[in-house]
C-alpha cells in the first residue's frame, strides 16, 4: 500500500442512503467487511502510533481514536482540500444554506471528508471504499435542518466527490421508528415521528433521483426481513455490476 498512490476522485466508492432506522449501519457493517470492500478503518494505522504513547496504559482503540482526533483528522481533511479545492465550495454552500445546527452539520461534513480521504489513501488497489454516513446522507442532514430556499439537491451533488454506487435502504416508517425506539435514538424534536420519518423517506427518494440524473448507479432495498437476506440481495446486485467477487 502506498499512501501517495491514491486513485482519482471519480473512483467508484459506495455509500448508503436512507432514513434513520432503515438499517443502514447494520447493512454497512456486513457489506464493508466482505472481501474487497473497505470501510475506512483506523486500525490500518496501528503501526504508526507514536512511540511516546504508552500502549499498556490505554486500550488500542482508545489510542487510535486519540491519534485520529489530535492528528490524523486534520491531516486528511487538509490533504483532501489540497487535492480537491471544489470541496471548499461544498462547505461554503452548506454553511450558507442551513438555518439550524449549522456548526453541527459542518462538523459532520468535515469528519466525513477526513474519513473519506483517509479511506482513499489507505485502501489497497483492489479494494472499494464503502462509507456508511456518506455525502448523499449528509445531503439528507441538510434537508432536515430547514435549508434556505436557495438550497438545491442538484447543486449539493455537483460539489461532492461523486459516488459510483449509492445503496438506498428503505423500510416502512413504523418499522424505522420501532428500531429507533429499541436503540433509544428517537429525536426529541420529532413532534410526529412517523410523519417526520416519511418526510425523510421522500427526501431520500429525491436525493436518489438527482444522483441517478448525474450518472450515479443505485441499488434499492427494502430492509423489512432478515438482515442477511437484504445483504445477499445487495451483494447479488453488486456482483451483477461487476463490483463484488
Amino acid at each position: 500500500m502506498n499512501e501517495e498512490d491514491t486513485p482519482i476522485f471519480d473512483q467508484c466508492h459506495i455509500e448508503l442512503l436512507g432514513p434513520p432506522g432503515a438499517g443502514k449501519s447494520s447493512i454497512y457493517n456486513r457489506v464493508s467487511s466482505r472481501n474487497k470492500m473497505y470501510g475506512p478503518n483506523i486500525l490500518r494505522y496501528s503501526k504508526l502510533i507514536p512511540n511516546n504513547i504508552n500502549i499498556l496504559e490505554y486500550p488500542l482503540q482508545k489510542i487510535l481514536k486519540r491519534y485520529w482526533d489530535t492528528s490524523l483528522k486534520h491531516k486528511y481533511f487538509t490533504k483532501h482540500l489540497k487535492n480537491r479545492p471544489l470541496t471548499a465550495s461544498l462547505l461554503h454552500y452548506v454553511g450558507e444554506s442551513v438555518k439550524t445546527d449549522r456548526d453541527t452539520i459542518l462538523d459532520y461534513l468535515i469528519k466525513l471528508i477526513a474519513s473519506f480521504e483517509y479511506g482513499r489513501s489507505t485502501k489497497y488497489k483492489d479494494e472499494i471504499v464503502c462509507i456508511d454516513e456518506g455525502f448523499s446522507q449528509r445531503c439528507l442532514g441538510v434537508l432536515c435542518r430547514q435549508p434556505s430556499n436557495e438550497f438545491e439537491i442538484s447543486n449539493f451533488i455537483d460539489l461532492i466527490p461523486s459516488p459510483g454506487i449509492v445503496i438506498h435502504v428503505d423500510a416502512p416508517a413504523e418499522l424505522c421508528l420501532y428500531r429507533q425506539v429499541q436503540r433509544g435514538n428517537v429525536r426529541s424534536d420529532f413532534g410526529n415521528p412517523i410523519k417526520e420519518i416519511n418526510k425523510m423517506r421522500d427526501q431520500c427518494s429525491e436525493i436518489e433521483s438527482e444522483l441517478v440524473d448525474q450518472g450515479v448507479k443505485t441499488i434499492n432495498v427494502e430492509n423489512i426481513g432478515e438482515i442477511e437476506t437484504t445483504v445477499m440481495n445487495i451483494e447479488d446486485q453488486l456482483h451483477d455490476m461487476s463490483l463484488h467477487p
